[in-house]
């Protein structure tokens, strides 16, 4: 690909960015280095490398190549390799293990990663002998090898004898004579710090002298035997380390081929984690592959340096800061059975901005970094990307931007291959309009035979009006606010666009004389052109902002549907918790009926009814209630449908939903040719119709001499409170002195309404809330004066 298409689509600039996202120096270098692919299978590939990747960071934990770097493999025959060499080999290699087991690691398929990786189980070997030879802070370990463990320990004996001995003299010597409480070591020798003026005190060898000769440094006598035993082992260390570090020279010497691969391939994969990190910043994926390079599709793409995720690492690279009120603006796009698309509009409009995009988002799709843009894209594997953007003269070259821009183009047309993408950027600036616009006319016929896709911009009416006479060609224009007096930055199809030359030089400063005296001097066909451009552009903006108005009422519509699903959801959960507690509750109720029904017994009640007599209502009334205890199963609440079969449950029949009447939280049912109104709250949809049962009902405890329980939930407050009346009656007349009211919780509108109606009732003594037990908010316990 040409360098200079590159250049003019600022892929080198979008490489700086990428390369901060690897973990080491030599990833960093190769990443400023990509060139985009331009085979289809080499293509797929490479995305399906960096999908992998970034999959198995989310699946894994992230892994780093931090501290890698390349060292020499060889060194002179009977020479080793550098220590720092030795350490930073270490070091990769341990790099390599960790990535092989990352990439191993069955968490995250890594098919396409694994047929990349260079797999040498001798490396690992080599490194076990490395961990085996350097300890953790990069020096010879003891491990190293049994000869140099031995020559240690014997070292260490015998420099423990010579720093005893040492100790001794300086004792009987005492401690004035020296200018330290210890033996020092000069020249591989331990020796005494004598000060200058007692040196006469112990005979030795003096082999130094401090810098301000007031110490010397004294081998006594009895030391000097000492010594030469432990500078023999010191001599023989260095030789077995020598031996040692030879050996694995020769080990790495061997093995170079081996660890070069490895090499390349943590830097190859390097760039992979780069660029997967990248796209990861702003959510990028890869578009889907147009069979043929017949469609390019885009969908909310983004140019990559204007998208605010990536703020912070313009900043990091490029010390650039966003500007304030700035928001990037996303590009439309859909050729599919366009092939050429001129581009028009105002000057500053964003006509080279959505060129570079379509250009850059290109070249990462061939490069395998992720694209910023949605789901639903579609690009063609090119096999030429040209960007002839911005201006390329040279001063070297004697060449003016014209003839720059002709001979990057002559140099493209003679390669370039199908499919393709070409861009051009006001391709006839810079020369005699008239001939310009003929040649740019002929540069499009020409291309516009050929596999592939042209986009230019222009302010040449002439090219504007030729698009609009060819097949698969097509105008697309950025807008222009006339309310505001500034560009939109939206891209309209098949839409001509008006340069807004005078509107962008009044926005740019010059004085409005100048502006209004160059109006005037506009040509008659040109003053109605521009009149009509711009009564077109006036009429597209109100059609955007009556699109803009639609759609907040349909964003408001969806709320409020959300909201009536959630009120429904609501209720039927508000009914599944009473019918799941019912069981529970009809036991406690039993208990309680009987416990006062036992009392009145004892206090031979008013009504002279004879013990015998209540003690067989008492054993009815538990068989009764042990039948509604029956109920096991409680069933999700399910809203009916017209002509759903449901099971009405305070009647116990069953029938045939013919209306439901949503807001008054009712339905209408048939029953026997009949009709009839019940709460949406007191019935359960079947899946069919079923045979009726002989068991007693649970609500039959509820008659005429039982009364002490009312449901409610389902009805109006209208029916609510007549339905109170009739059963606080019935209640009142058969001396109960405790009555259960069911209202339910739901919006609290039914359960006022019921406490205010017992708190102008003359025959309620009291009334609360009731236990959690019985229901909490959702029903009242009434006391009725006797």
């Amino acid at each position: 690909m040409d360098i200079r298409s590159l250049c003019a689509l600022e892929w080198q600039r979008l490489l700086s960015l990428l390369s901060f996202c690897a973990t080491s120096e030599e990833g960093k270098n190769l990443c400023l280095s990509i060139i985009p692919l331009f085979d289809e299978k080499e293509v797929l590939s490479a995305q399906k490398e960096t999908v992998e990747w970034e999959r198995g960071e989310a699946l894994q934990g992230r892994i780093s190549f931090e501290g890698y770097k390349r060292v020499p493999l060889y060194a002179p025959e009977g020479l080793f390799l550098p220590l720092e060499s030795f350490r930073a080999l270490k070091h990769n290699l341990s790099v390599y293990w960790r990535l092989s087991k990352w990439l191993k690691d069955k968490t995250s398929p890594k098919e396409t990663l694994l047929q990349i990786f260079y797999d040498d189980e001798q490396l690992l070997a080599l490194k076990n002998k490395f961990d085996k030879v350097f300890d953790e802070r990069g020096e010879i370990a003891d491990t190293a090898s049994v000869q140099l463990f031995n020559l240690r320990r014997e070292k260490e004996s015998a420099l423990i004898k010579t720093s005893s001995l040492l100790k001794k003299i300086m004792d009987k010597t005492g401690g004035g004579a020296f200018s330290q409480t210890s033996p020092t070591v000069i020249n591989g020798r331990l020796v005494l710090p004598v000060l200058a003026s007692k040196k006469n005190m112990i005979k030795g060898i003096q082999l130094d002298t401090s810098s301000t000769g007031t110490t010397v440094y004294l081998e006594p006598f009895e030391a000097v035997d000492f010594n030469n035993v432990l500078s023999e082992f010191e001599s023989k260390e260095r030789e077995e380390i020598r031996k040692i570090l030879i050996e694995l020279t020769n080990e790495v010497r061997e093995l170079a081929p081996s660890l070069e691969n490895a090499f390349e391939t943590i830097e190859q994969f390097d760039v992979i984690l780069a660029k997967a990190r990248f796209g990861k910043k702003y959510k990028g994926i890869f578009p889907e592959i147009s069979e043929k390079g017949s469609n390019l599709i885009i969908k909310e793409g983004f140019h990559p340096f204007l998208i605010p995720d990536l703020n912070d690492l313009r900043e990091e690279v490029f010390g650039e800061k966003p500007k304030k009120g700035a928001r990037a603006l996303s590009l439309e796009l859909s050729l599919d059975k366009i092939k050429t698309l001129v581009l028009s509009g105002p000057n500053g409009g964003g006509k080279s901005v959505a060129l570079k995009t379509v250009g850059l988002l290109a070249l990462m799709n061939q490069s395998a970094i992720p694209l910023p843009l949605k789901e639903g894209s579609l690009f063609p594997v090119f096999k030429s990307i040209v960007g002839i953007i911005g201006d390329p003269q040279s001063i070297s070259e004697d060449s003016s931007t014209f003839t720059a821009r002709m001979k990057h183009l002559a140099d493209e047309l003679k390669n370039v291959e199908e499919p393709f993408l070409i861009i051009l950027d006001e391709l006839n600036s810079g020369t005699d309009p008239t001939e310009g616009s003929v040649l740019v006319k002929e540069v499009i016929n020409y291309l516009h035979k050929k596999r592939g896709f042209l986009l230019l911009s222009t302010h040449d009416e002439t090219l504007k009006v030729f698009a609009l006479s060819q097949k698969k060609m097509a105008n697309a224009a950025f807008g222009f606010s006339e309310k505001e007096n500034k560009p939109t930055y939206l891209l309209q199809m098949g839409v001509i666009g008006n340069s807004r030359a005078l509107n962008m030089a009044e926005m740019a400063g010059i004085p409005k004389e100048i502006i209004e005296s160059a109006r005037k001097e506009l040509p008659e066909e040109g003053k109605k052109l521009l009149t009509l451009l711009s009564d077109f552009e006036k009429k597209l903006e109100e059609i955007e902002e009556a699109k803009k108005r639609i759609l907040k009422k349909e964003s408001e519509l969806e709320n409020l549907l959300k909201e009536k699903e959630n009120q429904s959801k609501s209720l039927a959960e508000e009914k599944n918790k009473i019918l799941r507690n019912l069981p529970s509750l009809m036991t406690k109720w039993r208990e309680e009926f009987l416990s006062e029904l036992k009392k009145e017994i004892n206090r031979q009640s008013v009504r002279k009814v004879s013990k015998k007599s209540m003690e067989n209502i008492i054993e009815k009334a538990g068989k009764e209630i042990k039948a509604g205890e029956q109920i096991k199963e409680i069933k999700s609440f399910i809203y009916p449908k017209e002509g759903s079969f449901v099971k009405v449950y305070p009647l116990g029949f069953q029938g045939k939903v013919v209306r439901i009447d949503e807001e008054a939280n009712r339905i209408c049912l048939e029953k026997d040719g009949k009709e009839m109104i019940v709460g949406i709250g007191d019935i359960e949809v079947l899946s069919e119709p079923q045979e009726k049962k002989s068991s007693p009902s649970a609500l039959n405890l509820f008659n005429k001499e039982f009364v002490r329980e009312i449901m409610l939930i389902g009805k109006t407050v209208f029916e609510a409170e007549e339905e109170l009346d009739i059963f606080l009656d019935r209640a009142y007349r058969d001396g109960v002195e405790t009555v259960r009211i069911v209202h339910g919780i739901g919006t609290g509108k039914l359960r006022k309404a019921v406490r205010d109606y017992l708190k102008k009732d003359k025959r309620i003594e009291n009334f609360e809330a009731a236990p959690q037990n019985q229901g909490g908010e959702g029903a009242t316990l009434a006391r009725i004066k006797q």
